[in-house]
């Protein structure tokens, strides 16, 4: 027989043009092992230095950068972010979009929550960038 395996997909920020810094919704990883983030990029017209990273909160308004988690945008790239709860060590997690100064991101940001029996989720396939795992 087959363990029982949790698994949640969710859009954390709409594909989309974006002129100005954007982030994501706020994930609670209070009942999840924890979070495996795609961030994926379109071929941006004017992308100069933007940069995505992550934040963590323990109340979901107060936001701080995730050590070590900043990434420069490139034109068709995807980033993915493992993301352990325990060793997070904050309830929340959101990705934050930089945008340079007069930059155009074309991007988004899908989430996949894993439980409790659920193995950590498989790393993307198409890498173009470390899979940030804070050990």
């Amino acid at each position: 027989m087959q363990a029982s395996r949790e698994l949640r997909t969710l859009f954390l920020v709409q594909p989309s043009t974006y002129t100005t810094d954007t982030t994501s919704g706020a994930i609670d990883l209070s009942n999840w092992q924890g979070v495996k983030i795609n961030c994926l990029f379109g071929l941006n017209i004017s992308i100069g230095a933007s940069t995505v990273k992550l934040q963590s909160s323990d109340d979901g308004t107060t936001w701080t950068d995730v050590p070590n988690s900043e990434f420069q945008i490139a034109n068709t790239t995807t980033f993915p972010y493992v993301v352990r709860a325990q060793e997070l060590g904050a309830r929340y997690v959101r990705t934050y979009f930089d945008r340079a100064a007069g930059a155009t991101i074309v991007g988004g940001a899908l989430a996949e929550l894993y439980g409790p029996t659920n193995d950590q989720p498989a790393e993307s396939g198409i890498e173009t960038a470390p899979v940030l795992t804070l050990e």
